[in-house]
């Protein structure tokens, strides 16, 4: 009788430590779900001005804060304002629109210190040429363009430290004791005026002076 009631007791405490251990799995606190949110990276090199389409962005899904300001949705039909790399989170002064119809993209090779004023994207610019034919340099104008995008020699964006570093060819200030940093300003500008602007690019120097 006696080992019957020893049974009965430790069954009954196995029974209650159980029902404990049920008790307190069911009050488990479970981490709280980490908050997401999808950013559009490259899946491949673009270049400035190329049209994003299918195949070129993607999406990824990161905890939200971990690239603040990254674009959310698919900017198809926009164009890059900038050169960028595959698997670069894209920002939005990384994009703007597609090239009109009717216009074209050049790149021209100048100096900051010979373009005038601060240099910025979707300026107007005066596009002049200067070409030293039988040792006279002769001076043309181009017509106009927006600036899209400034690279350095080096593939870096550039910018003139001070608007009085960056003066163009019909400015009266003095040049000659200012650094110069070479770069590639790509430009929209007219389809008509494509050709003549990359002849007198090939073959003398373009300045860039900014229209008010």
């Amino acid at each position: 009788m006696k080992r019957q009631l020893a049974i009965l007791a430790a069954a009954l405490v196995f029974v209650a430590a159980g029902g404990v251990l049920i008790i307190k799995a069911r009050h488990t606190v479970r981490p709280a779900a980490v908050p997401t949110t999808t950013i559009v990276v490259a899946t491949r090199d673009i270049a400035p001005m190329q049209t994003l389409e299918q195949g070129a962005l993607t999406t990824r899904t990161v905890p939200v804060g971990t690239v603040p300001g990254a674009l959310t949705s698919m900017p198809y039909g926009s164009a890059a304002r900038v050169p960028m790399v595959s698997g670069q989170v894209v920002m939005p002064n990384d994009i703007g629109p597609a090239v009109p119809s009717g216009d074209a993209v050049v790149g021209v090779d100048t100096t900051l210190a010979q373009s005038s004023g601060m240099l910025r994207p979707a300026q107007k610019v005066e596009i002049v040429s200067v070409i030293v034919q039988q040792g006279v340099a002769v001076q043309s104008d181009l017509g106009q363009g927006t600036v899209v995008a400034i690279n350095s020699s080096q593939g870096a964006p550039v910018v003139s430290g001070s608007a009085q570093a960056a003066q163009g060819p019909r400015s009266a200030a003095d040049n000659t004791q200012q650094a110069e940093v070479p770069a590639e300003v790509s430009l929209v500008v007219p389809q008509a005026s494509m050709a003549k602007i990359n002849a007198a690019n090939a073959a003398g120097k373009i300045y860039l002076d900014i229209i008010p």
